[in-house]
C-alpha cells in the first residue's frame, strides 16, 4: 500500500474542523462490492481486473487521494519504491502532485527522492494506467507495465511482467459515511506479483537488474485518520505461494471494526481470496524515536473455500521509521502533546521472517523465509496498544465453504 503511504499534513485546526464532520458518520452497513463479499471460484479470480481499475478515479471534494505504487527486490541486493501521487497529501495546499522514488542499495545506503509538480501537469487516464508527469511516466494493463522515473541523477527505468492476474475485492472500494454523502476508500492490486527488470541510476552507479515486484493502487475522498485507528499491510514471496494481505482497523466511530483480507496465489493462478482472516498482535515494541509502540510478532488464521491457513510474522529490522507529525515539520515537544492527547501517527516498515502453513485443498505446504511489511497507525495516542478484542470483523461470521 504505502507511500509512507498514508502521510497526511498536521494541522491542529483542520483536524478539529474534519473531526466535528467525521464524527457525524459511520460506517454504512453497504459496502461497494459489486461481486458481493464472499470468496470467488479460483475460475472468477482468474480473470483479473479491467484496465479501468488501474485508471484514475476522480472524486469530487478536496479530500480525493490517488496514488500508483510500485515496489521491487532485486537478486543483486537493490531494491526500489516508486510511484506517482495525487495530490501531494504532505502539503497543505493541495497544488502538486509528486513522484516518488527511493532506491537502496546492497551495501545498506538508501536515497529518498520525494518531487513535487504543479497538479496541472499530471496527465492521467480513467481508461487505464497512463501516467505522465513532466516527462516522468507510468504506462501499462495486464500483463505488463513500465515505469520510468527520473530526477536530479536518480532514475528507474523498469518493467513489470505480471506472474499473477490483477485482483481486488470486488470493485475494490469500501464504502464509509451515509449512501447520500459517500465516503470512498479503495484498494486494487492489478500486480500481486511481477517479474521485474531495467535499470537504475544514482550517484556514481548506473545497475542492470532483475527481480520480483509488486503493484498495487489507492484511491479515495476521505481523511484517513478520521475513519482508520491504524492497519498492517504486507505480502509473502515464496517460489511455490504468494499472500498478499491488509488488516485494517477502524476507528471507534466506525465499530470500531477490522477489514481483513487476503490473497493466495500458487504458481501462476489466483486461489483464494477473503475477507475473514483473523489476526493477532502480540510483543509490542517501543520505535527508537520513542513516539510509538509497534507489535513485533504478528499471526493470521484463515479458512476459505477448503482452503485452510497459518501464518506467523517476527520483526528482523526495522526498514523505515516514520515519525509523520516530526515530518510535517512540527517541533518535537508539541509533537509529545498532541501524540499524548490525541495521536501520534507513525510510519513503520519491517522485514520479518515468516513461517506459513497451507492446506490448498488437499495439498499442504510449509513455507518459510523473509518478507516485507508494514504497519501505519493513524490514530493511536503515543505509546497505546490497541486490544485486539475490542475489534468485530465487519462482516458475520459464515461457513467457509459456502457458495
Amino acid at each position: 500500500m504505502k507511500p509512507s503511504k498514508l502521510l497526511l499534513p498536521a494541522s491542529a485546526a483542520l483536524t478539529a474542523l474534519a473531526y466535528r464532520r467525521a464524527v457525524r458518520s459511520r460506517l454504512a452497513p453497504a459496502i461497494r462490492i459489486e461481486e458481493g463479499v464472499r470468496s470467488r471460484h479460483p475460475q472468477d479470480l482468474g480473470r483479473g481486473l479491467p484496465d479501468r481499475a488501474d485508471g484514475t478515479h476522480r472524486y469530487p471534494g478536496r479530500g480525493y487521494f490517488e496514488w500508483w505504487y510500485f515496489d521491487a527486490y532485486f537478486e543483486d541486493g537493490h531494491a526500489c519504491v516508486a510511484g506517482i501521487l495525487d495530490p501531494d497529501i504532505y502539503r497543505l495546499s493541495r497544488r502538486s502532485s509528486q513522484v516518488f522514488l527511493n532506491l537502496y542499495t546492497p551495501d545498506g545506503r538508501s536515497f529518498h527522492n520525494f518531487v513535487d509538480i504543479p497538479r496541472e501537469k499530471l496527465k492521467a487516464s480513467p481508461e487505464g494506467c497512463r501516467l505522465e508527469l513532466e516527462g516522468n511516466t507510468i504506462r501499462g494493463g495486464y500483463p505488463e507495465w513500465e515505469v520510468d522515473l527520473e530526477h536530479r541523477g536518480f532514475a528507474a527505468h523498469l518493467r513489470f511482467r505480471s506472474e499473477l492476474p490483477g485482483w481486488a475485492l470486488g470493485s475494490g472500494e469500501l464504502l464509509f459515511g451515509s449512501l447520500e454523502y459517500p465516503r470512498v476508500f479503495g484498494w486494487a492490486v492489478p500486480q500481486p506479483r511481477a517479474e521485474v527488470s531495467g535499470w537504475l541510476a544514482y550517484p556514481g552507479a548506473r545497475v542492470e537488474v532483475k527481480g520480483t515486484g509488486y503493484h498495487d493502487h489507492n484511491w479515495g475522498n476521505l481523511a484517513m485518520p478520521l475513519y482508520f485507528s491504524h492497519w498492517h499491510w504486507g505480502r509473502v514471496f515464496h517460489p511455490q505461494a504468494t499472500l498478499v494481505f491488509a488488516d485494517i482497523a477502524t476507528r471507534r466511530r466506525c465499530g470500531p471494526v477490522r477489514i481483513p483480507l487476503l490473497l493466495l496465489g500458487l504458481e501462476g493462478s489466483l486461489e483464494m481470496e477473503t475477507c475473514r482472516a483473523e489476526w493477532s498482535y502480540s510483543d509490542y515494541r517501543s520505535d527508537p524515536q520513542g513516539a510509538q509502540v509497534y507489535p513485533t510478532r504478528m499471526a493470521c488464521r484463515f479458512e476459505e473455500r477448503d482452503v485452510l491457513g497459518e501464518l506467523e510474522f517476527q520483526v528482523l529490522k526495522e526498514l523505515e521509521v516514520n515519525d509523520l507529525l516530526a515530518h510535517a515539520g512540527l517541533p518535537l515537544p508539541l509533537c509529545r502533546v498532541l501524540g499524548a492527547a490525541l495521536a501520534r501517527p507513525c510510519y513503520y516498515r519491517f522485514l520479518s521472517g515468516y513461517r506459513a502453513s497451507l492446506d490448498v485443498r488437499g495439498r499442504r505446504l510449509e513455507l518459510e523465509g523473509e518478507a516485507v511489511q508494514e504497519y501505519m497507525i493513524m490514530a493511536l495516542r503515543g505509546g497505546r496498544v490497541p486490544q485486539d478484542q475490542a475489534y468485530r470483523n465487519f462482516l458475520p461470521r459464515v461457513s467457509p465453504h459456502a457458495g
